[in-house]
């Protein structure tokens, strides 16, 4: 029983405003439920907000990233041979069980978790709530703006300007700017700017490359630059963003 899902880690806590979520990519299933706040986490390609109470349930070598205003979480990392459920995005969403449903059992098998239960008990449960989470549901087939930015995520070192991203849509850089504000309600500069900034984000805490490399593989033509730039959006310098979370690496 159970020898095809085995648990690894459960922690209850506190996500600090003061700090990011990630970004991180783990080698097993994590299961993110948010009992208390709210956060936005960007999954793979997909930007969500979750309000308690609700969750996602994040597949293996997906990699992700957030922010939170405060918000009481709980984690649980299990591996998962063979999952009855596709993954089509990288995460699954809670599906026709409420999410205060859910919350009920994640509470009780943390409990469990916390009084040293069996783990066949563990894993009963960690089935049952499984068993309440669905893939997304199917949207439009993405627009030709965002078809260039995902063309752009995957070769930032090469996107020299936003011109470089309206070719991609072979689109002008202005008519560009236009159809992603008509989209998204925000300017294209900005966005770009972001992608590059999470980018850079994710190097620092994954690999080992210099702050110069950084700057090279997300399209910013300084370090000096970069760190200017990080520093504004993330609240501190890139090494000190590297040494405090490097330990999701």
């Amino acid at each position: 029983m159970g020898a095809d899902l085995n648990i690894l880690r459960q922690d209850l806590g506190r996500f600090d405003r003061r700090f990011g979520i990630g970004p991180a990519c783990w080698p097993f299933f994590d299961l993110l439920w948010i009992h208390s706040g709210s956060v936005q986490i960007r999954i793979g390609e997909a930007d969500l907000t979750l309000r308690a109470p609700d969750g996602v349930l994040i597949a293996p070598d997906v990699a992700f990233e957030g922010r939170s205003q405060g918000a009481d979480a709980s984690i649980c990392h299990f591996n998962w041979a063979a999952p009855d459920l596709a993954f089509p995005q990288g995460f699954l969403r809670p599906g026709l069980v409420a999410g205060a449903d859910l919350q009920s059992m994640i509470r009780l098998l943390h409990r469990h978790a916390g009084q040293n239960a069996s783990l066949e008990i563990r894993q009963r449960l960690l089935r049952a709530i499984l068993d309440g989470f669905s893939p997304p549901a199917e949207t439009d087939p993405p627009s030709r703006v965002d078809r260039a930015w995902q063309e752009a995520r995957e070769k930032l070192a090469e996107i020299r300007s936003l011109q470089d991203v309206a070719a991609l849509a072979g689109l002008s850089e202005s008519s560009f700017r236009a159809e992603h504000r008509a989209q998204h309600g925000a300017p294209a500069g900005r966005h770009l700017q972001r992608l590059r900034l999470r980018h850079a984000a994710r190097l620092l805490t994954t690999t080992g490359l210099t702050l110069p490399d950084v700057a090279t593989q997300v399209g910013f033509a300084h370090a000096e630059s970069l760190s200017a730039a990080f520093s504004r959006h993330y609240g501190q310098s890139p090494g000190r963003y590297r040494r405090a979370h490097r330990h999701l690496a």
